[in-house]
């Protein structure tokens, strides 16, 4: 069973750091949330798609 991983405020200074070090070794199942969509995008662009961001 695949399960994700939710960050909320995934793209601020402490988010960052654990999305990225969590998508080295859970690629694609790393989702980064908060109050900003563009945020969440830019950070996945940044880490090359490896995280997700929530879209409502």
């Amino acid at each position: 069973m695949k399960k994700n991983i939710l960050i909320i405020g995934g793209y601020g200074s402490v988010g960052r750091v654990i999305a990225s070090r969590l998508s080295e070794r859970f690629t694609g199942q790393v989702i980064v949330a908060g109050r900003n969509i563009q945020k969440a995008k830019v950070l996945a662009l940044e880490l090359h798609q490896k995280v997700v961001p929530l879209i409502k």
